[in-house]
């Protein structure tokens, strides 16, 4: 896990854990700094893809946290 993703997780994490519901693309982007949505799914893209979040398709703000213990990353993605 790069350092951006560990800071996009652990910012997803504690959104959550504060709101309880997760951040939306606009939220994430301001918290990275980033002036692209782009850059945060991407960022998501690869974090999915790699098991730490799950995301439902066209639904909003459903961005999940996936248990550490319960990821299963892909060591050549």
């Amino acid at each position: 896990m790069t350092p951006r993703q560990k800071q996009v997780l652990d910012y997803i994490g504690a959104f959550w854990a504060e709101k309880g519901w997760a951040p939306s693309f606009d939220e994430i982007k301001d918290h990275m700094g980033v002036k692209s949505k782009s850059s945060v799914a991407s960022i998501l893209m690869r974090l999915e893809k790699r098991g730490y979040i799950t995301r439902t398709k066209n639904l909003a703000r459903s961005i999940k946290v996936v248990p550490q213990e319960a990821s299963k990353e892909v060591p050549w993605s």
